[in-house]
């Protein structure tokens, strides 16, 4: 019996160091990756990990597309605010457009006896010529029911003209329609809303080019800006003109501006003057003294011809005195500053009473 005892302690004696031996093995033979996946405490456990991760993806995946939906609806909130903004623009244009329509005086019925022709539209008419015209109104409106949009360049203005009045709706004359023939224009008007031309001081003005085209007997050039060139033959043969003040605003005075205005007596020139051209103030009867500012760099031929000015002084600025500048004037005294470095044919000459002048070092020309 002790002996059976003896043998079965032994059977379990082995078994379990057979058992001691299998678990030793077991965790030689652990995978250090998992061992090393074991490390990490703070993992879930992979069905619960998936879970998450899907989650995390699904929300990531829907706030991409929350965000596109929201830049897509940013762009079509802006899209539609500029297209709101661009009517709201359009509409107020109309709404301008409209009340500036409205606010046009009616087109006054152009003189009679005037020629017109309908233009390629149909829609206005031409000023062509004078025709039978007598009255000593230029009046340029409408004809027919229809707008006066042009005065064509064959038009010519009559010499007993004394009040112009141009309509709003025309927007294409020429300065030679009233060349040499202002002789007695007294008053020029031009309708309020007219784009290219506008009458402010009794002058005629280009808009666009600043120019005064015509001016009358009662001119008042404007101060503002809206002059900066006394034009061409503006002035021209203009009776009774006694005296005009150039603003500082003008800069240049083109040819025949004041050519034969016989009752000129005075001027005063703009500071900021640059330019006074050929023939400017030729036979005018502008007297007395006559101080040409510093700035001005050319003084045309004839400039001054005939004219009864008693004395000059002309600035450093002018390197040239143009022919017959100051011919057949009663000049008594002439100041040439230095910098003119020539002196043109007949600048002086005639000049009867001129007894003495002094030339300055710098003119080489004579």
């Amino acid at each position: 019996m002790k002996k059976l005892f003896s043998i079965l302690i032994a059977l379990v004696v082995m078994l379990l160091n057979i058992v001691s031996c299998d678990v030793s093995n077991t965790e030689e033979n652990v995978d250090l990756d998992s061992s090393s996946d074991i490390g990490y405490v703070t993992d879930l456990p992979s069905s619960e990990k998936s879970t998450e991760q899907i989650k995390e993806t699904e929300k990531n995946d829907g706030g991409e597309e929350n965000m596109d939906e929201n830049k897509e609806d940013d762009a079509e909130d802006k899209e539609d605010k500029e297209d709101k903004e661009d009517k709201e623009d359009k509409e107020e244009k109309e709404e301008d457009e409209e009340k500036e329509d409205q606010a046009l005086e009616p087109l006054p019925e152009s003189s009679e006896g005037l020629w017109f022709v309908l233009n390629e539209d149909g829609k206005g008419y031409t000023l062509a010529g004078n025709g039978d015209c007598k009255s000593s109104e230029l009046v340029v409106g409408q004809y027919n029911g229809l707008p006066v949009t042009a005065i064509a360049s064959t038009f010519r203005m009559r010499g007993n003209t004394s009040r112009i009045t141009i309509g709003h709706s025309v927007t294409e004359l020429h300065p030679e329609n009233f060349v040499n023939i202002s002789t007695s224009v007294t008053n020029i008007t031009v309708q309020n809303g007219n784009p290219a031309y506008q009458g402010t001081g009794d002058c005629l003005v280009e808009i666009a080019t600043r120019t005064l085209i015509l001016g009358s007997r009662s001119s008042i050039i404007p101060d503002d800006g809206s002059v900066t060139t006394i034009g061409k033959e503006s002035f021209r043969r203009l009776n009774g003109l006694l005296s005009i003040v150039i603003p500082d605003t003008v800069t240049v005075i083109e040819e025949s501006a004041f050519h034969n205005c016989d009752s000129l007596n005075s001027v005063v020139l703009s500071k900021n003057l640059k330019s006074i051209g050929d023939r400017a103030f030729e036979i005018s009867d502008l007297a007395g003294e006559l101080i040409i500012p510093e700035g001005v760099t050319y003084i045309g031929r004839n400039a001054f011809l005939g004219s009864k000015l008693s004395s000059v002084t002309i600035p450093s600025t002018i390197k040239n005195i143009a022919d017959a500048a100051f011919c057949a004037t009663p000049l008594e005294s002439v100041t040439i500053s230095p910098g003119v470095v020539s002196i043109g044919e007949a600048a002086f000459a005639s000049c009867d009473m001129l007894e003495s002048i002094v030339i300055p070092e710098g003119v080489t020309v004579i």
